[in-house]
């Protein structure tokens, strides 16, 4: 399977799902110091986040 130009889409997805994985393991590290309410928030949205990029990435 041959890698397909890079345009801007797919840069875009690339960057989105490297930000949600850091927000994932931000709400894992940063148990401590938050709120359990904020941290399943942060998962959540970052789970959003890398599903959104991946479909990005496929597309």
């Amino acid at each position: 399977m041959r890698m397909k130009m890079m345009d801007k889409k797919t840069v875009f997805s690339l960057i989105m799902l490297i930000l949600g994985v850091a927000l994932e393991l931000f709400a894992i590290w940063g148990n401590g110091l938050l709120s359990n309410t904020w941290s399943a928030v942060i998962k959540i949205v970052s789970s959003i986040v890398i599903l959104m990029s991946v479909y990005g990435i496929i597309k």
